[in-house]
């Protein structure tokens, strides 16, 4: 696999894949499946890291860089996990905390164990799994 598009399916985005790469070197994180033959994850799996069919080979621990950056960026990934999560008021912060940590681990070890070359979305991350790929890219 070498692009994961975080974009729904449709027929421009499909046509241009058609011409530019190989089906099976697409991902897809989509609400809206419409090629049923393309890798597709759906927002739930994405978000909460259950994703069938992916087995990670190898597990790369986090850094002391990955732990600034998400230092650094914890409010914003806070507020986006608020809005996606159900009975926000009874999750403490630990909890949140560990899971933003673990998320973060998930799709590192994701995007290292597939190795993906680009990831095409919109042009600000609007969710909370889109963000933290953004921040594991750059």
């Amino acid at each position: 696999m070498s692009l994961l598009i975080i974009k729904s399916q449709s027929e421009g985005w499909i046509n241009l894949v058609n011409r530019f790469s190989k089906k099976n070197s697409v991902v897809w994180i989509t609400g809206n499946r419409t090629d049923k033959n393309s890798v597709c994850i759906n927002h739930k799996e994405a978000l909460l890291c259950k994703l069938k069919n992916i087995k990670l080979q190898k597990h790369i621990k986090l850094t002391k860089e990955d732990f600034d950056l998400l230092n650094k960026n914890f409010t914003f990934l806070n507020d986006l996990l608020n809005r996606n999560l159900i009975n926000i008021d009874q999750i403490n912060y630990f909890s949140k905390r560990e899971f933003i940590i673990n998320s973060f681990k998930f799709w590192k070890n994701f995007l290292i164990n597939y190795p993906i070359k680009r990831v095409i979305s919109r042009r600000a991350p609007h969710r909370f799994y889109d963000l933290i790929i953004y921040l594991i890219c750059t």
